[in-house]
């Protein structure tokens, strides 16, 4: 996994961009829960 999709609800647009260093080593419940905390 190397790319996060983001989506602005506010837009109404979608981009991808790379993962951050700082998330690189997580995944699954941990990658959502880090994101959105």
């Amino acid at each position: 996994m190397s790319k996060i999709l983001r989506v602005n609800m506010n837009e109404l647009t979608c981009k991808f961009e790379d993962v951050p260093e700082k998330y690189k080593l997580f995944g699954g419940r941990a990658l959502t829960s880090s994101i959105t905390c």
